[in-house]
């Protein structure tokens, strides 16, 4: 199985890149393509699916392809993001190959529901993180994720804050696919199992 993954931005790539091994093990593999934004994203995506369904109908080697989209809600209603992905996949005819994943609110939020894999970059972190209330749902942190982890950090001692796309690479090389509390991340991770199985 082959798995495309379509991606908001460039710091989406990098934490997959090194997540995803964990999950996507040979002979399976996956491809990460990162767009600059979402208006891009789904500015881009009716001419993607339509180039993947004339590939799927001419080349017998992608039978076992899959094309997972995902983006943030960046707190707008999750339902018409997603219908928009449905809605161009059917449109492409590949509708049973394109599952869309909204990450809730940011993809920050999953950085949260793992503070084990932010203490292992950023160690000197506050140990008593989820006794915090504003912390312990990821997905419902107010005010933003990647703002509430910038200030986090900071007030931890961290002077530069949180950096995007290094620190996302950073990160998810320490994100636990069965020890993560995100919701929108746990429902990410069950689409691929259920792909992969």
């Amino acid at each position: 199985m082959n798995i495309e993954f379509l991606l908001e931005d460039p710091s989406a790539q990098a934490a997959l890149d090194s997540f995803l091994p964990k999950l996507i093990e040979p002979p399976h593999t996956f491809v990460t393509h990162a767009f600059h934004g979402k208006s891009d994203l789904f500015k881009n995506l009716p001419m993607r699916l339509k180039g993947y369904a004339a590939r799927f109908k001419h080349d017998n080697k992608t039978k076992d392809w899959r094309i997972i989209v995902m983006i943030n809600s960046n707190g707008a209603d999750c339902r018409p993001l997603k219908r928009r992905i449905v809605d161009a996949a059917e449109a492409a005819g590949i509708s049973e190959r394109v599952t869309a994943r909204i990450v809730v609110e940011e993809l920050e939020a999953w950085y949260f529901g793992d503070v084990n894999a932010i203490r292992s970059v950023f160690p000197d972190i506050f140990r008593n993180l989820l006794n915090r209330k504003k912390y312990r749902d990821p997905d419902a942190i107010p005010g933003g994720t990647w703002k509430a982890l910038d200030r986090l950090l900071k007030d931890s001692g961290y002077a530069k804050g949180f950096r995007k796309l290094a620190d996302a690479e950073a990160i998810g090389r320490h994100l636990d696919p069965d020890r993560n509390f995100s919701r929108s991340f746990r429902v990410f991770v069950s689409a691929i199992r259920r792909i992969l199985s």
